[in-house]
């Protein structure tokens, strides 16, 4: 298969597939009958990129081509409901075509990945915003999800990567206390801007939390994957990570209008670009895992930290979620520092 084909396939499917995980998201937590269901979804939505993990080993062992098509069975699920379990069961499927999309982009190049961060952004706000007008039914959101990984399939390789994963995983072992911290200060971070903008101005939630970020981070993830390849992931990693804090501050502490557009500065496509690429090149081997295994880290972080969410003080959230990111900074300078030495 042509390149130029392969690539437009697999920016169309993970725009899909975000824009149907935007949709489905939002819809879920609208619905819920009472603030216990809504704090279930929302960690049933938090644990269901851990299988990201069983995919990516999956993808290793018997080829991308077999794994995206399991992400057809999340549109059953969605179209049956947006109970916890649902939520839990139909995100868990989608993170098996959306993986290997993010893979797959990975290999042709890191301004292809940055693109493909890019289109991740702008489906998912376009999915929320969707949503809030009432553009579409559940059953186009189902064919969201089945288009998204058809689409996906058909710009895999049929490539078999080496099996290795724990081989992957030692090698990873001095990112993952950086990244457990980071992760968990950056899921704190989105759960109390979302609170903080909807108090603010209900209004314009889905403009300031959702559309804006989305439009600045699909135009600026084309200049993350050429920063990264131009300066290399380290460093756009270890400058979007400090960038972090001031965003931080401003959503969670500056007055309006400040705070109504902190979340539309696009730190997001530089962190996301520069994070796939470095854990793909410091597994080397198992990359499928490699990258599952980030995505359940995720899951696992952002779970641990959940429970500070019922703090009912906000200046304290942000002390708090700042202190996170800047010893996540430091751990990761000298993590990166041994793992490539002057």
């Amino acid at each position: 298969m042509q390149k130029g084909l392969r690539v437009k396939l697999l920016l169309a499917g993970i725009f899909l597939l975000s824009f149907a995980y935007g949709y489905y998201t939002t819809l879920a937590r609208i619905s819920s009958s009472s603030a216990e269901v809504t704090s279930k979804v929302a960690l049933a939505e938090l644990a269901s990129s851990a299988p990201a993990l069983l995919w990516g080993m999956l993808s290793d062992k018997l080829g991308a081509k077999r794994v995206s098509p399991l992400g057809l069975i999340a549109a059953p699920i969605a179209l049956s409901g947006t109970s916890p379990l649902s939520v839990f069961l139909a995100l868990s499927f989608f993170y098996a075509p959306f993986l290997v999309a993010l893979l797959e982009a990975s290999t042709i190049s890191n301004e292809v990945l940055g693109e493909a961060v890019a289109f991740l952004s702008l489906g998912w706000g376009l999915g929320v915003l969707a949503l809030s007008l009432e553009v579409i039914g559940k059953t186009l959101l189902a064919l969201s999800f089945i288009l998204g990984s058809i689409l996906v399939t058909l710009g895999s390789e049929n490539r078999v990567s080496s099996f290795e994963p724990v081989k992957a995983l030692v090698k990873l072992k001095p990112l993952i206390l950086p990244l457990s911290l980071f992760i968990g200060a950056e899921y704190l971070a989105y759960a109390l801007t979302a609170l903080r903008l909807y108090e603010v101005a209900p209004s314009l939630f889905a403009l300031s939390y959702a559309i804006l970020p989305s439009i600045t981070s699909f135009i600026c993830g084309y200049c993350a994957g050429k920063a990264v390849e131009a300066y290399g992931a380290e460093r756009v990693l270890l400058a979007s990570m400090a960038s972090y804090p001031l965003v931080v501050f401003l959503a969670l502490v500056a007055p309006p209008p400040l705070c109504l557009i902190s979340w539309a500065i696009p730190i997001y496509p530089f962190y996301e670009t520069s994070l796939i690429s470095l854990v793909i090149r410091v597994a080397n081997v198992s990359e499928g895992s490699a990258l599952g295994f980030t995505y359940a880290l995720m899951a696992i972080s952002s779970l641990m930290v959940f429970p500070l969410t019922s703090i009912n003080n906000i200046t304290i959230h942000a002390i708090v979620i700042i202190a996170m990111m800047v010893m996540a900074n430091i751990l990761m300078w000298r993590s990166l520092k041994r793992l490539t030495p002057s």
